[in-house]
């Protein structure tokens, strides 16, 4: 039986064309930061990924920072900036919740609504407080939820800030290659990019900076990255992402489309069972996402048993550890933890298939003989 993939939030197979870029730049051997010919044309290679980056998000290419991955960029961006104090809300992905418990800066934990939204009277009681306390603040808010898919309007909260000279960081990850970003990019002072949950390669996240932004470095060493991050470039993962940009915006269109099988999959379950719950049940999320709540059994049990059936879904957020846990973005929408253990994500991205769309609906129907 074939397998399927439905957990491309967690990360995606290799696009052909990113694949094949690859591993044509394991020949390129050369050190970019070398001044012999090879390592000029690793150094090239590089930058010209750079400036396809810059393009895309509408900056110069001295704004485009590459690191280790979306972890490290989410670091840099929230403990290497000069602001007084942390804004961040409790959905964020652990890596960002973790950034700012490193800061050793102040930090306002923002409350969700059941919706998935900023809870107003959370933020304006935070920004309060810093102004009291005479606090310049950084805001660090995802633009897409990794977890419930929902899509979250920056720019009423980035005006505020920047009215009190503070600074606003997304993370994107789950933005990039699913949504265009030109109508957003100015309400942010630092985005954070990665590609491997669209087809890209792993190992490498990009941090965009807007300029007269200062950033400490966390890693010093040989000075790569402007100044901003030191180590020697991936550049197999670099030209990997070139590649990718020649298609993001079918991705996009790709991502637009997957809200007919979401569709059915939301169908499908209301029709099988109707104490299931539907996370964020609107059309403000990013549609290749769905995150369904079923009370009578576990997250690990619906995980388990959709392995064994040869389809991969999750839980969630990837967990460091390998386990099965409940969520803290369900939790931090309200629900007890009961319901926030006894959800699964379902992700979609370039390899779906109408198939594969089918055998999880045959699967979550069978669900009934295994429910308490």
């Amino acid at each position: 039986m074939d397998k399927i993939y439905l957990d491309y939030n967690a990360a995606s197979p290799l696009r052909d064309a990113v694949k094949q870029a690859y591993i044509h730049a394991l020949d390129i051997y050369g050190n970019p930061s070398s001044v012999y010919q090879i390592g000029r044309d690793a150094r090239k290679a590089c930058e010209d990924v750079r400036e396809k980056i810059a393009s895309y998000c509408g900056v110069a290419t001295r704004n485009i920072i590459f690191t280790s991955g979306a972890t490290e960029s989410n670091h840099l961006a929230i403990r290497g900036n000069n602001c007084d104090a942390i804004l961040v809300p409790y959905d964020e992905h652990d890596c960002v919740l973790s950034a700012c418990k490193m800061s050793q800066k102040p930090v306002f934990y923002l409350k969700l609504t059941a919706d998935g939204y900023i809870d107003d009277a959370s933020f304006h009681a935070a920004i309060a407080t810093c102004k009291d306390k005479n606090l310049r603040p950084l805001l660090t808010m995802m633009k897409v939820n990794n977890e419930t898919g929902r899509i979250k309007d920056l720019s009423i909260y980035s005006q505020i800030i920047r009215q009190m000279n503070g600074l606003v960081h997304s993370d994107a990850v789950q933005a990039f290659g699913k949504i265009d970003f030109s109508d957003w990019t100015w309400q942010t002072d630092m985005i954070t990019l990665s590609a491997h949950k669209v087809g890209g390669a792993k190992g490498l996240g990009i941090l965009v900076i807007k300029d007269n932004i200062p950033i400490v470095p966390l890693i010093s060493g040989g000075g790569q990255e402007m100044g901003h991050r030191a180590g020697t470039q991936n550049v197999p993962a670099i030209m990997a992402l070139g590649a990718f940009m020649e298609c993001v915006a079918q991705s996009i269109t790709h991502t637009k489309n997957c809200k007919i099988w979401r569709d059915k999959i939301i169908k499908t379950i209301k029709n099988h069972n109707p104490d299931a719950v539907i996370i964020c049940d609107d059309d403000n999320v990013i549609h290749n996402t769905l995150y369904v709540i079923t009370p009578q059994i576990s997250s690990q049990n619906q995980v388990i048993r959709a392995d064994l059936g040869g389809i991969y879904i999750s839980s969630g957020s990837a967990c460091s550890s390998g386990k099965v846990k409940s969520s803290h973005v369900i939790t931090s929408y309200g629900y007890d933890d009961h319901l926030s253990a006894s959800g699964i994500r379902i992700s979609m991205g370039f390899n779906t298939t109408d198939t594969d769309i089918e055998r999880f609906c045959d699967f979550y129907t069978g669900l009934k003989n295994f429910i308490s």
